[in-house]
């Protein structure tokens, strides 16, 4: 089945949207949920099985409302010619004119064997290495690509790739063969979107003094995942340490051993936490130089690359996955400057492409700099060498 389904067909617009599966996913995990907290009801004279259900109807709540905000839209305009992707948040927007997209393009990756899978490949026909899924992307010209749809169906992608190709007028780019048509490196092209001053309203993304900055929080869901965690292990070592005094013939090593046990991951889970209200990123353009610094109690990294080193900005973002603002370098190799989780993150898919936006601004000041600098400097020894 495949992940996506057109929601709206026009001359003009070509709406697509999140498929039956993920809506249903969605109502299910909502329904076991709801379940679980008439059940927290039905055995409130059970303390410990009450508690059980209220945490699990919670934890179900969160992952239903981190799939509910991955239900990002396309919209594409052939009379505007532009990819409108619009999220569930008002900084998970974008714009991409069709002269940034090099091809509509359709390839396949091997996904992992699932435990149903290891199970079954002694079937015929089998591959024992997993289950190919195939992916329709619009490929940039930078190098980077926007999902649009997968499935494990070829036919499922082929008709949304045929339509979208006849209406865009866009070359397409079939790698299922094994061939690659993608950009290489080399000919990466630097996007001509030049966003506005400042992110959106609603974005984590802070313009101040010339830096850009943003928070290095897993977003609300999970932080509330990891408290409950946290209160659960604090209550549960409460609870084993009350019972152990209680008891005239307790073992004290074992008490020891489960309170550090419990220790040893409420340590973990608070710096977790610390690192999620504390952390922030931070990337600033200066002096030639482009430096991406994040900052956490759990310790800071930072990257410095050359800005004549560096070829293009882009991102990739895949349909439900992880999602990468890079830079790329004159020799081909890449260097991520920003990560997205979608439905997690307070940071979106649309603050990467605001930021590729902006560091792209930022990058052709500095060069147009440093060309001046250059040109001041061969006059000033021109001037010399004219007047010895």
């Amino acid at each position: 089945m495949a992940s996506m389904t057109v929601l709206e067909d026009t001359p003009s617009v070509l709406r697509i949207g999140s498929g039956p599966e993920h809506r249903t996913s969605i109502r299910v995990l909502a329904f076991l949920g709801t379940s679980l907290m008439g059940l927290a009801v039905l055995f409130q004279q059970d303390l410990a099985l009450t508690a059980a259900c209220v945490v699990g109807a919670v934890v179900l709540g969160m992952v239903a409302l981190m799939l509910h905000n991955q239900s990002r839209q396309q919209e594409w305009n052939f009379e505007e010619r532009v990819l409108y992707v619009i999220g569930r948040q008002r900084a998970d927007m974008c714009a991409i004119p069709f002269d940034d997209i090099a091809c509509i393009r359709l390839t396949k990756r091997r996904i992992a064997r699932s435990l149903t899978g290891a199970a079954t490949q002694g079937q015929a026909g089998e591959n024992p290495r997993g289950r190919e899924r195939f992916h329709l992307e619009a490929a940039m010209r930078d190098t980077g690509y926007e999902g649009i749809d997968h499935s494990f169906t070829l036919d499922e992608v082929r008709q949304l790739s045929a339509i979208l190709v006849d209406r865009t007028g866009l070359p397409f780019c079939d790698e299922i063969d094994g061939s690659r048509n993608r950009p290489a490196a080399h000919q990466a092209v630097t996007s001509r979107v030049l966003p506005p001053e400042q992110p959106s309203p609603g974005s984590v993304l802070r313009l101040i003094e010339g830096e850009v900055r943003w928070p290095l929080s897993p977003g609300w869901p999970a932080i509330s995942v990891m408290l409950i965690v946290l209160l659960s292990l604090m209550a549960g070592a409460s609870s084993t340490y009350v019972n152990m005094q209680s008891e005239s013939n307790a073992d004290p090593m074992l008490m020891v051993i489960a309170l550090g046990v419990a220790f040893f991951f409420m340590v973990i889970v608070t710096g977790r936490l610390a690192h999620a209200f504390l952390g922030r990123g931070q990337i600033v353009v200066k002096d030639g130089v482009l430096r991406r610094d994040l900052f956490s109690p759990m310790g800071n990294r930072s990257l410095e690359i050359p800005v004549q080193d560096i070829l293009a900005l882009r991102v990739i973002a895949p349909r439900f996955a992880m999602c990468q603002l890079q830079i790329l370098n004159r020799t081909g190799q890449a260097a991520v400057i920003a990560t997205v989780s979608t439905g997690v993150t307070p940071l979106t898919v649309g603050d990467l492409y605001w930021l590729r936006g902006v560091l792209n601004r930022k990058l052709q000041l500095q060069q147009t700099v440093q060309g001046d600098k250059v040109r001041h400097d061969v006059h000033d020894s021109n001037s010399g060498s004219s007047a010895g």
